[in-house]
C-alpha cells in the first residue's frame, strides 16, 4: 500500500486541503526521522515554501522564538507535544499565536481538552488532525476552527469505492458483512500472488472490519473488527491461525473457514480425498477438534465468503 505513487498522491492532496502556497512559512516541530516529519518533508517538496527546522524540536522556548522572528503562519506538530507547550509561558504563547494560520496535527490520539487549548491559544488557525495507516499515508482530516462549531470531516482519497461482502441481511434495508475498499491510494493485489485469492475480492481489499449498510437511508456504519476467535468445547482456536497452519503445513495456496452446529469446517482449493483426510487428522491430533472440510475453486466463486461474526 505505501507505494511512492500513492504517498505523493496523498501529499498532493494535503497541499491542495490546507492550500499550501509558496509564501507560506512552517515550523516543523518534530524530528525528520519521524514519521509525519518525514511526510510533511515530502509535502513541502512537491509545493515548495519557506520552512524552519528546529535541530532540537522538544526546546518549546526556540519554536516560539523561530515563530515570532520568520512570522511563521504552518505549525507542524505530534498531539503529546501540546502537554509540554500548556506548561510554557502563555504571554509568550499568546504573543506569536495570532501569527499561526494552520497547525497540522500527527495522526495519534488528541483529548478535546488539548484540541480546545490549541483553539483558544492560536485562535485565528485551523487545525487539521489527520488519521491514516501511517503518518505517512494519511487518508483523511478533521478540520477544526473557531469559526465552526463542529469539525469538518474531509477524505484525502476521493474515489475509493467501499462495499461490504453479502454475508447476511438483517432486514430488507440492511446488509451486514465485512467492508472491501477499492481506489486510487489502495493496492489492489501483493508481491506474493498466493496471497491475492485471500485478501481481496475482484480486487477490492478485504479489510476484516465489519459494517453495516443500510440500503434505505444510503448510510454506512462501521461495527468494529470481525472476531475470528472461538471456543469449542472448551477449547480456544483462532480461526485465521488454524487456517494460516493448515496452508504452511500441507502446502495449499487457499484455506477459508467458518462455523455450522458449532463445528469447524475449512474450505480449501484441493479436491484430493487423502489430502483431506491428513487435514481432518492433523487438526484432531493436535488440537482435539473434529472438523469437516469442503473444496471450493476459488476461480469460480461468486465473490461472496462466508465469514464468521
Amino acid at each position: 500500500m505505501l507505494t511512492n505513487s500513492n504517498i505523493n498522491y496523498i501529499a498532493s492532496q494535503i497541499n491542495r486541503v490546507i492550500k499550501i502556497n509558496k509564501n507560506d512559512f512552517e515550523l516543523l516541530s518534530l524530528p525528520l526521522f519521524h514519521s509525519f516529519g518525514l511526510g510533511r518533508l515530502r509535502c513541502f517538496m512537491l509545493k515548495p515554501h519557506k520552512i524552519a527546522l528546529n535541530e532540537n524540536a522538544s526546546n518549546i522556548a526556540k519554536n516560539l522564538v523561530l515563530i515570532g522572528l520568520y512570522k511563521i503562519n504552518i505549525f507542524s506538530l505530534v498531539p503529546s507535544s501540546i502537554e509540554i507547550y500548556k506548561k510554557f509561558n502563555k504571554k509568550i504563547i499568546n504573543q506569536v499565536g495570532n501569527l499561526i494560520k494552520k497547525i497540522e496535527l500527527g495522526s495519534e490520539k488528541i483529548s478535546a481538552v488539548n484540541r480546545n487549548w490549541l483553539l483558544k491559544n492560536f485562535k485565528k488557525s485551523k487545525i487539521f488532525h489527520h488519521y491514516g495507516m501511517t503518518e505517512a499515508s494519511r487518508s483523511a482530516f478533521k478540520i477544526y476552527s473557531n469559526k465552526k462549531k463542529y469539525p469538518i470531516n474531509y477524505s484525502l482519497t476521493p474515489g475509493v469505492k467501499i462495499k461490504i461482502s453479502n454475508i447476511r441481511k438483517k432486514n430488507n434495508n440492511k446488509k451486514l458483512g465485512e467492508i472491501l475498499l477499492k481506489g486510487r491510494s489502495i493496492t489492489n493485489s501483493y508481491v506474493n500472488k498466493n496471497l491475492n485469492n485471500q485478501k481481496f475480492i475482484k480486487k477490492y481489499l478485504k479489510t476484516g472490519d465489519i459494517g453495516e449498510i443500510n440500503i434505505r437511508k444510503k448510510k454506512f456504519k462501521l461495527l468494529g473488527r470481525i472476531d475470528r476467535n472461538i471456543k469449542i468445547s472448551g477449547i480456544n482456536v483462532n480461526l485465521d491461525s488454524l487456517e494460516n497452519l493448515i496452508k504452511k503445513n500441507f502446502n495449499l495456496s487457499y484455506c477459508d473457514s467458518s462455523l455450522k452446529n458449532n463445528k469447524i469446517i475449512l474450505i480449501v482449493n484441493s479436491k484430493n480425498k487423502i489430502l483431506k483426510n491428513k487435514i481432518i487428522s492433523y487438526v484432531y491430533y493436535n488440537f482435539g477438534l473434529k472438523i469437516s472440510i469442503k473444496t471450493n475453486n476459488y476461480k469460480k466463486n461468486s465473490g461472496k465468503i462466508k465469514l464468521l461474526i
